[in-house]
């Protein structure tokens, strides 16, 4: 049957735009005189003399191979005693395990003559790789995660903040300094907070419970009234940069468990998905993405089939079978009326926050869904506790519970916990917190009300950043305390229950840094290194949690070697949904109100991701998925409406796209607006992640620009996390 079906690379294709040919006509001014070439009688193919082959190729060419010959001998010294395991020009692999807070997976790190050059997904271990053993997934991040080893503008060493500058210290002044101080503070009865992204490592949970230990300890006589607390309190308060509160809230409300669950995509059948890239962006994706492609091959079984609900344009939304555009304040009804119309032919209780018009648009996906009972899955990006209630509430009455998702095996990740990192502020505000410790994050930058926490880091008496930058965070602390790159570092992490893994250093450290779990260690009177904690920590678990005795030796070499120990699953539980559908559609209807013409949606770029990694110039380079720009964030809006305000439609080296000025409340950025088919009209987009080091702060070179009106650096693109809300 033949197709009606045109394809298209850009929008100056579709619509036959003169000025869009002229550009690309024009792209290669000087033609290439091929004609010339070939129509020369003295060119005779192979038998070009060394003349003619310069004069065809062109003398730049000449030039630079001439030039090459002239590059001076560099005499290689060989080792005078060869490492046993290095062989020069033969690449060795070490298992390793890459976590950043927001991107996970089990790793293989290529080095050769000692120096990390590559990593690539572990095909045989880890949560992230293929069951076939084919290859493990990993992403952009993560595959670029070993140039920053690189970086000179790594902190060298301990840095202590006199003011107006920031001044290297050895780490014997640093711990002296710190630990006296947190002495200090811990004495007067001052709370001692430790700000993280989600910790997924037992070590270093166990090495918190040391510092705690040390400066917070409790007596505790077993009688509530005679317990006392010696000394200050320590606290650990999780905070992560994108937030996933509302899903985990929502599973507390939902089963009585604060987690993020293991998902099954390769399970679903249906797949529906609102406002959750998680291809790209959302969730786990070095999970998802292996598990949706072995259900999008036409020759590898039944396919599935995938609708997405989204405002703007995403891989995930590329790839789906039937797509949706909607307005940001159109979810939480979009999951309303899904929810009821399963409801309604399920038997379960409706909540009522549907309408109409998404009763149309989502009555073909709730067949779907109810016709592959079991074997579905519904999957929802949109922060917030009620909505994903009532997803919780559509994958019960589903069954999805126990197929495609998974609460017994399910995943450590996203725990940060929004209200407690509300509550820090204002505590730091009111003169409440005496030293914070900060590790992972950057709170100063990416914080909603991150001018309140700046102010309220004032107050604080000590603060101390592990930050190996002297970043928007680092740079207002008092010390900073470089953490080493994860490729110098030991780590163990687990990400899901019984499912241990292992990072390992690939290369000795470059400069004088410290892990900074070994810095917690340090500061709270433990003299053994990191290496011997974890060891210490893994043989205790061992052994007080297996019926049978265990070969610790036997079972540490193995999990270096291969990266990750498999101790146990959890076995299937019983479970009950329990959420209260109708105050969820409650405040799932409260995301339309107050809604204007226009809308705004903030968004992570598989790129950039939350900006951790705006210095790696490699991910900056990065085309995005869909519009293939690259070194900047813009603002996307659907073609239809940049037509109607007259803005460039067109983006070429001689049509510099429009700028605009988004304002939202007080904040307001002004931005490229770049034109995105599929979007949602009356809604625009701005990628988060980017305007790093606006105050001149060390962030990393290709995070920053030179300004040729300034001759200053100047960030790259414009910080959008101001927009956010919580």
């Amino acid at each position: 049957m033949p197709s009606n079906k045109r394809t298209w690379q850009d929008l100056s294709e579709l619509t036959g735009s003169g000025e869009a040919i002229k550009g690309r006509d024009s792209e290669f001014s000087e033609p290439l005189p091929i004609d010339r070439i070939l129509s020369d009688k003295k060119f005779s193919g192979a038998g070009t003399n060394r003349r003619d082959f310069l004069k065809f190729l062109g003398f730049g060419l000449g030039a630079a191979t001439l030039a090459a010959c002239e590059t001076p001998v560099i005499k290689s010294i060989p080792y005078v005693v060869k490492p046993e395991e290095i062989t020069p020009g033969v690449a060795n692999w070490y298992a390793s395990t890459y976590y950043d807070g927001q991107d996970y997976a089990s790793i293989l790190v290529k080095t050769r003559e000692g120096r990390p050059i590559h990593i690539k997904g572990n095909p045989r271990f880890g949560i992230n790789r293929r069951p076939d053993g084919s290859k493990g997934s990993i992403n952009a991040r993560i595959n670029s995660s070993v140039l920053p080893l690189y970086d000179n503008e790594r902190l060298k060493g301990p840095m202590m903040n006199h003011g107006e500058s920031l001044m290297q210290h050895s780490w014997s002044d640093a711990d002296k300094a710190i630990g006296a101080k947190l002495a200090d503070i811990s004495h007067k009865g001052g709370r001692i907070v430790v700000l993280t992204h989600t910790i997924i490592s037992p070590s270093t949970r166990e090495a918190i419970n040391v510092l705690r230990a040390k400066y917070g300890m409790a007596l505790n006589t077993g009688d509530d009234a005679l317990s006392v607390q010696v000394g200050g309190t320590v606290d650990h308060v999780q905070y992560d940069t994108i937030s996933y509160n509302g899903l985990v809230n929502a599973n507390a409300k939902s089963f009585g468990k604060r987690v993020m669950p293991g998902y099954d995509l390769a399970k679903a059948d249906v797949l529906v998905g609102v406002d959750a890239d998680f291809l790209a962006t959302w969730g786990t994706t070095t999970v998802a993405s292996w598990q949706y492609a072995t259900r999008r091959k036409p020759d590898g079984g039944a396919m599935n089939k995938h609708f997405q609900f989204e405002s703007r344009l995403t891989l995930t939304g590329a790839n789906a079978d039937e797509r949706t555009a909607v307005k940001p304040s159109e979810l939480g009804t979009i999951v309303a009326s899904l929810h009821d119309q399963v409801a309604a032919k399920l038997g379960g209780a409706k909540c009522g926050a549907g309408d109409a018009s998404c009763d149309a648009a989502t009555a073909k996906a709730a067949e779907a869904l109810i016709a592959a009972k079991g074997r579905s899955l519904v999957l929802c990006g949109v922060n917030d506790e009620g909505v994903q209630v009532l997803v919780n509430s559509i994958n019960w009455m589903l069954g999805n519970y126990g197929s495609t998702i998974d609460l017994d095996n399910h995943t450590y990740f996203n725990q940060g916990d929004d209200a407690a990192v509300a509550q820090l502020v204002k505590d730091m505000n009111a003169g409440k917190v005496g030293a914070l410790l900060i590790a992972g994050v950057n709170p100063a930058y990416s914080l909603p009300n991150a001018a309140e926490f700046k102010e309220g880091l004032k107050k604080v008496e000590l603060s101390v950043s592990f930050s190996g930058y002297a970043d928007e965070t680092a740079s207002l602390c008092s010390w900073i305390a470089p953490d080493n790159h994860y490729l110098e570092s030991w780590n163990d992490h687990l990400p899901k229950p019984g499912h241990y893994a292992l990072a390992q250093p690939a290369i000795n450290k470059l400069y004088d840094t410290r892990q900074w779990q070994e810095s917690l260690l340090a500061w709270s009177g433990v003299t053994k290194d990191y290496y011997t904690f974890i060891r210490d920590v893994w043989q205790a678990g061992m052994t007080g949690h297996t019926a049978t005795p265990v070969d610790f030796t036997a079972a540490w070499n193995m999990s270096v070697h291969n990266g990750v120990y498999e101790a146990y699953s959890n076995q299937p539980g019983q479970w009950a949904f329990a959420g209260d559908v109708a105050a969820a559609g409650a405040a799932a209807r409260k995301l339309a109100e107050g809604a204007g013409e226009w809308q705004l949606q903030v968004y992570v770029k598989n790129s950039i991701g939350s900006g951790l990694h705006a210095n790696n110039p490699w991910l900056q380079e990065m085309p995005d998925a869909l519009t293939k720009i690259t070194w900047d964030n813009y603002i996307t809006m659907s073609p239809i409406d940049m037509e109607n305000m007259g803005l460039q439609t067109y983006i070429g080296q001689q049509s510099p796209a429009s700028v605009c000025a988004v304002k939202v409340g007080e904040v307001e950025v002004k931005l490229p607006c770049v034109p995105v088919p599929g979007q949602k009209q009356g809604t625009l987009g701005i990628a988060l992640g980017y305007g790093r080091g606006a105050n001149g702060e060390k962030v990393g070179r290709a995070a920053v620009v030179t300004d040729p009106d300034a001759d200053a650096p100047a960030p790259v693109g414009r910080n959008a996390y101001p927009f956010v809300q919580w």
